[in-house]
């Protein structure tokens, strides 16, 4: 064969992994394919749909720009089977865990139900504390009502971790008040709240428009968290690319439209 004839039958079948390391609740197995060795010591950002697609974007393009190699997922037992299919054919459970030394990043694209997410927090925690992970990361886009320039530099965060209050703050970002963090997000600082563990949890929560489904903060929060590590870095001029023509489209919709509900309201006069 030739080296592009090799490339291409590789492609056409998957890899079977081999567990190396489990960790379970009543409801969730969590799996993890390599020793916890290859990923001591690193962050963990995790994404599960919510308000918008902040989380589950900005997880996407970090594994997939970071080339984050796919080392694990979570059963969750009690719900039919199905499997995601990536972009390269290999096949996995719906949440999914990619990493190495860099970065561990925790994603799904399907909602967990509300009564299954503390359960979720205390596996995710006793999984960070497994690999010694020096943070969990959780975000989050806010909505704001604006069709014109939305303030993006200014994020929300909340950490247990004094370095990195200083850091955000130096860096303009607000600590979270008299707020209701929901979902996964909520449920994990709940349990690390609890639980006493040893670990750190961060939240950010980037501005984003609720009108469309807006990059943007995906992009404020990649920037942010590169800025914070020096172990890695991603680039972040794709997603721009994509997130500046999604919102030139939008305007111009929206833009079409005030025109036109203008010339009917002008028209309706002369009736």
């Amino acid at each position: 064969f030739m080296a592009g004839e090799k490339e291409k039958l590789a492609r056409t079948f998957f890899l079977k992994k081999t567990t190396q390391f489990t960790t379970e609740t009543e409801s969730f197995k969590l799996q993890c394919f390599v020793d916890l060795a290859e990923i001591e010591g690193a962050p963990m950002i995790v994404g599960f749909p919510n308000i918008g697609i902040t989380p589950v974007l900005t997880c996407s393009y970090l594994f997939d720009d970071l080339k984050l190699p796919f080392i694990g997922n979570v059963l969750l037992k009690m719900v039919p089977a199905n499997a995601v299919v990536s972009h390269d054919g290999q096949p996995s459970r719906a949440i999914r865990i990619f990493g190495d030394k860099r970065l561990v990043v925790l994603c799904s694209e399907f909602k967990l139900k509300d009564d299954l997410i503390n359960e979720f927090s205390t596996l995710l925690v006793q999984f960070q504390a497994k690999f010694n992970s020096v943070m969990i990361w959780c975000v989050e886009g806010v909505p704001v009502e604006k069709t014109d320039k939305i303030e993006r530099e200014e994020m929300q965060f909340l950490t247990t971790c004094a370095t990195m209050a200083s850091k955000l703050q130096d860096g303009g970002h607000k600590v979270i008040q008299n707020a209701v963090i929901a979902g996964v997000s909520g449920g994990i600082i709940a349990e690390m709240v609890d639980s006493g563990a040893d670990g750190n949890i961060s939240v950010l929560l980037a501005p984003t428009s609720s009108f469309y489904p807006d990059a943007w903060a995906s992009v404020m929060i990649i920037r942010l968290l590169d800025s914070l590590y020096d172990t890695w870095t991603s680039d972040t001029a794709k997603l721009e690319k994509n997130a500046s023509s999604l919102e030139d489209t939008v305007k111009k919709l929206m833009s079409s439209n005030l025109q036109r509900s203008a010339t009917k309201s002008y028209e309706s006069m002369y009736m």
